[in-house]
């Protein structure tokens, strides 16, 4: 199915943790687009956390005030396809992060019986070739995958800075280096982020994310930097090379504007057209407040 084609009915929010469920179930209703929440788990973990019911002080899409919610198994998602069949709801998107589960293949049901050797082998070859693996599966279902930003164009951005604050001379090759390294470790299916002060790589986002990325640097930033009087540092984010740009698209949100600023960094680089930004009134209150920048830059932008 073409992402790119009009689209309207229902669509299913696969919902993880994070604001995005939240902001895309808020577009939905604002649109009177009807959404049904899936949330994935296993038996006897909470899988993912709850969307509140009321969103930032507003109803939810449905006229009681509450996401219509269907509670699923990681084990056996053809009860959830069979569900969204019903309810005619054949766009998909992917929102929020969820951790890896650990699968018990005694419980499979027959749709992940067939599909499972390639999901358990994908699992263990990384997130990129786990997300398209798992893509595979919805869209032989018949289902249509679409990126938040299909929902809620907000999410991303004009390209360009969009803050007071803008980035100096230094603050540009910090940036560019950060790109080169980004570019280099992306291709390990490593990272979305990079922190780069006076061209020393100070932290690369791992596993762990970038919140504890970003807390390591500001423990060490201050010994590490060489000249007193130089660059402040940037954070520098963008999707790998080759990542579903519709099921795994980086995001930075006020939670990481407020690191970057605790860091004691200058700013936030993003690559324009591969990197969220949620809650995007909040994050630019913030940036102001603390005094760094955010660029959302374009290819070719980056000198050095």
């Amino acid at each position: 199915m073409n992402s790119d084609a009009l689209f309207d009915g229902p669509v299913a929010i696969i919902a993880g943790t994070g604001r995005l469920p939240s902001i895309l179930a808020a577009a939905c209703r604002r649109t009177r687009r009807p959404v049904q929440v899936v949330k994935f788990g296993s038996p006897g973990t909470t899988g993912v956390t709850d969307i509140a019911a009321k969103m930032d002080g507003t109803k939810a899409p449905d006229a009681d005030g509450s996401v219509p919610v269907i509670r699923a198994e990681f084990e056996r998602p053809g009860r959830v396809f069979r569900q969204l069949r019903q309810l005619n709801c054949r766009d998909v998107v992917f929102a929020g992060s969820v951790r890896r589960p650990v699968l018990d293949a005694r419980r499979f049901d027959e749709t992940l019986i067939r599909e499972g050797s390639a999901l358990l082998d994908a699992m263990k070859r990384g997130d990129d070739v786990t997300l398209r693996t798992i893509r595979r599966i919805f869209e032989r279902e018949g289902f249509r995958i679409l990126g938040p930003q299909h929902l809620d164009p907000e999410v991303l951005p004009e390209p360009g800075v969009l803050t007071s604050h803008r980035p100096t001379r230094q603050d540009t090759a910090d940036g560019a280096r950060a790109a080169r390294i980004h570019a280099s470790l992306g291709k390990a299916d490593v990272g979305q982020a990079v922190v780069v002060a006076q061209g020393l790589c100070m932290g690369v986002e791992t596993a762990q994310g970038t919140g504890p990325m970003l807390a390591f640097v500001a423990e060490t930033i201050e010994s590490l930097r060489w000249n007193p009087e130089g660059g402040r540092g940037i954070l520098y984010k963008a999707a790998k090379p080759g990542q579903d740009r519709l099921m795994d698209m980086p995001a930075i949100g006020p939670d990481t504007v407020g690191a970057a600023a605790s860091a004691g960094l200058s700013g936030i680089i993003l690559a324009a057209g591969d990197v969220l930004v949620l809650d995007i009134e909040e994050c630019l209150r913030r940036a102001r407040e603390s005094g760094v920048f955010i660029w959302n830059c374009r290819d070719g932008e980056l000198a050095g």
